[in-house]
């Protein structure tokens, strides 16, 4: 006879010390042998995510909308040394009831150059805030600021280009800056375009930063008039040589989305397919998600142990959904989802433009929104990053789904940390380094009790006839968290993690 009991231990704690020393005792004949079957599973799951066999490369290639692209970004080979200007309204009332808000315009200029020392051979030669008492249609500045950015070019020659760091400029405020100051001028649009082209590695990278500049472009040819199609500062012609009439560039733009949309939507399918497969559906997915350069990539790092993966301390190192398999102390494998990060005052259709492989992240189990709490600004930062998974439709659980980790306090002070602490509610809200793995024991052992509840997983003790096929089934088909041989050798306790569909399988294949 064949005795089952459940037992939902409260700490995993109690599981953790009781698998090391039964890991000590007996692990070389049972875990390792557990650990190397789900390896072979993970591999075999990498394998199909990268088979998706459509030739990107052929539906990118289009050398008219290269070159008319080219030209609207104003794209360099040899880079720009750049004079950063962050704009402001003056009344400070104003700046608060605006969209930005926890912020000050002089964190925003920090990130502005940040942005600027992400694209290689690109300088900030020189930066200024400018304050304005409204934001002019025609120049975007008034003719003041205009004559003030002026005697900056004159007195620095090597500025070889303007940085406004506003989300977006007009086709006409755009031309009549340049025509004035007489060197190219970019918006936060138009960088952030140029960073995502020059860190788009994969084809699925590439096929969507293509979509991300499809709008921008299209306000272009809606705004800019024939008579100003020549760019006499940046000695550009707008829409390829000679003039081109606005109706043919709208045709170029209308030909090149209807080619990645259809891409895109085999993209969804195939990510579609991947994500009900049996390989990959059975494990718990764990979307990990925050500000630019939080610490995504050095998170998933630190929990799967990967010496593959390369963080690196820049604005948008990550632009590819990945995969990447780890295991929890209670031996469950997880997947773990690194994503796109977020930055605030760019329009939402550049984010929206990586919804195709987004929606990983979307039907995860559990979401970990990382912070970087070093930052001053990221009380802004995280009410950003929530307020664009609300509006890329994260669905009305993402409360619930959401873990926070607050990365990075191995660069404040102690004092400034405690505050934080008593500031910020803690129950689901963990302060860590990924450097220095403080806090991190502690993160972990929540994250697992998360990730089991949201997968709809239990912790139970299961008590079988030592090397019948109920153990051989346990050992091949659950993650063993430890287990305990009884006095006479007949029988052994598994502490296992299993869902009901699992438990349903063994009562049906053991039990009468």
């Amino acid at each position: 006879m064949i005795k089952t009991s459940l037992h939902l231990l409260r700490r995993f704690g109690a599981f953790h010390s009781y698998t090391n020393r039964h890991l000590n005792s007996c692990g070389s004949l049972i875990l390792p042998r557990i650990r190397n079957k789900a390896s072979v599973n993970f591999q075999t799951v990498r394998d199909f995510c990268s088979d998706w066999d459509l030739d990107v490369e052929s539906v990118l290639k289009d050398n008219s909308y290269e070159e008319f692209s080219e030209r609207i970004f104003r794209l360099s080979q040899h880079g720009h040394n750049v004079l950063v200007i962050q704009p402001f309204i003056k009344h400070q009332s104003s700046w608060e009831e605006g969209k930005l808000k926890n912020t000050t315009p002089e964190l925003q200029l920090e990130e502005a150059e940040a942005l600027i020392d992400t694209l290689s051979q690109w300088k900030v030669s020189d930066s200024m805030l400018l304050g304005v008492p409204s934001f002019n249609r025609t120049y975007f500045f008034g003719s003041g600021q205009v004559a003030r950015i002026k005697e900056i070019l004159n007195k620095k020659k090597s500025i070889s280009a303007i940085f406004v760091s506003t989300n977006i400029l007009r086709a006409r405020q755009i031309i009549n800056l340049e025509l004035e100051l007489n060197v190219p001028v970019f918006d936060r649009y138009t960088i952030v375009i140029q960073i995502f082209r020059q860190h788009a590695n994969t084809k699925e990278a590439k096929l969507q930063v293509a979509m991300a500049e499809l709008p921008y472009l299209r306000q272009c040819v809606k705004g800019f008039p024939l008579g100003l199609s020549d760019r006499l500062a940046s000695g550009s012609v707008i829409g390829g040589l000679g003039r081109v009439l606005p109706q043919k560039r709208k045709d170029l733009l209308k030909d090149r989305e209807q080619k990645l949309k259809k891409a895109i939507a085999s993209l969804r399918k195939h990510r579609e397919r991947l994500r009900s497969s049996p390989k990959i559906g059975s494990y718990p997915i764990v979307a990990v998600m925050g500000y630019t350069n939080a610490g995504k990539t050095s998170l998933i790092k630190a929990l799967t142990g990967k010496d593959s993966l390369k963080p690196r301390n820049q604005l948008f190192a990550t632009l590819d959904v990945t995969k990447h398999e780890g295991l929890l102390p209670c031996n469950l494998r997880v997947l773990y989802v690194d994503t796109v990060g977020f930055i605030t005052n760019i329009p939402t259709d550049l984010i929206e433009s990586f919804t195709a492989t987004l929606e990983d992240a979307i039907h995860s189990d559990v979401l970990i929104h990382i912070w970087d709490v070093s930052n001053p600004d990221f009380l802004q930062q995280q009410q950003h990053v929530m307020d664009t998974l609300k509006r890329l439709e994260f669905g009305g659980n993402l409360e619930k789904k959401v873990f926070v980790v607050a990365n990075k306090i191995d660069r404040i002070a102690k004092d400034k940390l405690l505050e934080l602490k008593m500031q910020i509610p803690q129950n689901n809200t963990f302060f860590v380094s990924t450097k220095t793995g403080e806090g991190m024991g502690e993160m972990l052992d929540n994250l697992q009790k998360k990730i089991i509840v949201a997968t709809g997983r239990t912790r139970l003790k299961i008590r079988v006839k030592t090397g019948g096929s109920e153990e051989e089934w346990i050992r091949k088909e659950l993650p063993v968290v430890g287990m305990e041989l009884e006095n006479d050798s007949e029988h052994t306790v598994f502490s296992v993690i299993v869902t009901k569909a699992q438990m349903d399988i063994f009562k049906h294949k053991f039990l009468n």
